[in-house]
C-alpha cells in the first residue's frame, strides 16, 4: 500500500515529546523539498535504521518556512542523508535546528515505500523509553511545543525586549 499525503499548508504548532534522553530536530529547507522525506540515522548505528519525516510548508506570523520536524529522537550524533550530508547532535530536552536550504539532493532508500499498516514500526527504531509498550511518563505526550521561529530570531527578540 503506497502512502498518501495530504498536501496542505500547516499553521498549527508542532507538539514535541522531549525530555530526559529524548530531543527533537527541525530541518529547514527550500520549497523544492516540500513533500519529500529526509532521512536521518544515529551515527554508528545500523544504516538500515533510518528515520524520516516529510518537509511541509508551514506558515506563521505572516512568514512561510519549509521544515521537517522529528518530534522525538534519542540523544546522540546523527547523520542527515542529504547531499552534501550534514551531522547534528541531539541533546535530551532540547530542539536542534539545521538549515539545509542549500542542499542539492536527498537520499531516498526505497522510492514509493509504504509504512507498516496501522502505523506500526519496529520497536528497535523507537527511542528506548518507547519500547515494549510501557508507560513513558506521567506527563501527557507533548511536553514541548515548537513554534517555527528560528532560535537566532528568538534570541534577537529576547535581546530587543530585555534592553
Amino acid at each position: 500500500m503506497a502512502e498518501r499525503y495530504i498536501d496542505r499548508v500547516y499553521t498549527e504548532h508542532v507538539v514535541l515529546d522531549i525530555g530526559e534522553d529524548i530531543g527533537s530536530l527541525v530541518i529547514y529547507t527550500s520549497e523544492k523539498w516540500r513533500g519529500k522525506e529526509i532521512q536521518v540515522s544515529l551515527k554508528g548505528a545500523d544504516a538500515a535504521k533510518l528515520v524520516h519525516t516529510a518537509v511541509w510548508e508551514r506558515r506563521f506570523n505572516g512568514r512561510v518556512a519549509y521544515a521537517g520536524v522529528y518530534p522525538a529522537l534519542s540523544e546522540g550524533d546523527y547523520i542527515i542523508w542529504t547531499h552534501p550530508s550534514k551531522e547534528v547532535t541531539i541533546t535530551g530536552g532540547q530542539v536542534a535546528e539545521v538549515d539545509l536550504s542549500a542542499i542539492c539532493d536527498i537520499y531516498i532508500p526505497f522510492p514509493n515505500h509504504a509504512h507498516a499498516s496501522g502505523g506500526a514500526m519496529s520497536p528497535d527504531l523507537l527511542p528506548p523509553r518507547y519500547r515494549n509498550g510501557g508507560r513513558v511518563s506521567a506527563a501527557p505526550m507533548g511536553a514541548g511545543c515548537w513554534n517555527p521561529l528560528p532560535l537566532w530570531r528568538c534570541r534577537q527578540i529576547k535581546r530587543a525586549t530585555n534592553g
